[in-house]
């Protein structure tokens, strides 16, 4: 995901930037490897996804 579309969606405001570069970069390579598709890939057929975004903070 391109910074400038994290920095639109408000639960990435939360996030310090470096963080949030290094939680991008799993998903990134997944996404090039095919991995990402061998485990999710069943969800892009599915007619709609109710998500949600969670925020845990460890102290």
């Amino acid at each position: 995901m391109r910074a400038a579309v994290r920095l639109a969606q408000p639960a990435w405001g939360f996030i310090e930037p470096g963080v949030a570069e290094r939680a991008m970069a799993t998903p990134a390579a997944d996404l090039a490897s095919g991995a990402w598709d061998e485990r999710y890939g069943h969800l892009r057929t599915e007619p709609e996804f109710d998500g949600a975004v969670r925020r845990i903070v460890s102290g």
